[in-house]
């Protein structure tokens, strides 16, 4: 149990840490989030809406979106993460060796998506789950 004493030392401390007080560090701090990408909605290719709208007549919709937003999130990852490669083989280093192992956090949502989506379908289409 906390104690009065730890609560009170806790609020202190959240009025201290209340964000960014000058327009530079509140632009700065509004770009947190879009240092890469990965982690906004997805623009999907052309080539992914082809096979989108392809796929639309024998699929469920939701199933389709969620295999080609999976498709276009591999696709971003392995974009940067070829760079990176690249530049670990150049110069290895620690702080290339976070960055792709970030990536990997990207990656694995992806694949559950579409697992997920793949299970959906299967089970759309009569065949049951996939393994």
């Amino acid at each position: 149990m906390t104690s009065k004493r730890q609560i009170e030392a806790n609020r202190a401390n959240a009025r201290k840490s209340s964000g960014p007080k000058t327009a530079l560090g509140k632009a700065l701090s509004s770009r947190n989030a879009l240092r890469h990408g990965l982690s906004c909605q997805a623009q999907v290719s052309c080539e992914l809406r082809r096979l989108w709208s392809d796929l639309m007549v024998d699929e469920q919709p939701q199933t389709v979106a969620m295999l080609a937003d999976a498709a276009e999130t591999f696709r971003r990852v392995r974009a940067i993460r070829l760079p990176l490669l690249a530049k670990l083989l150049n110069e290895p280093s620690l702080e290339v060796i976070e960055h792709i192992r970030r990536l990997d956090r990207y990656n694995r949502s992806a694949q559950a998506k579409q697992k997920l989506a793949l299970r959906q379908r299967a089970q759309f289409s009569g065949n049951g789950g996939i393994e």
